[in-house]
């Protein structure tokens, strides 16, 4: 519980809101925290959702999340295997 207090006769408390996060794939990531997760630039992350190479859910006109599972996974598929 949050108290606070509004003066010396009054008290308000209010319940802790936790941030909602989406279950069952992870919480979703926009590019700001994709990047230094997987260790790119931004500049990366942006041309790899332009050209396909990641997947991402839109969320607007310009909004982007990504599930970093379904990114790795992703980005696991292209990885050139060395005989």
């Amino acid at each position: 519980m949050k108290t606070i207090i509004v003066n010396e006769k009054e008290v308000r408390r209010f319940p802790d809101r936790a941030k909602p996060q989406r279950t069952g794939n992870g919480a979703l990531m926009d590019k700001h925290e994709l990047a230094p997760a997987l260790g790119e630039s931004i500049k990366t992350i942006d041309t790899w959702t332009k050209s396909g190479v990641i997947p991402f859910i839109p969320c607007g006109a310009h909004t982007r999340r990504y599930l970093l599972n379904d990114v790795l996974r992703a980005l696991s598929r292209r990885q050139i295997k060395a005989n």
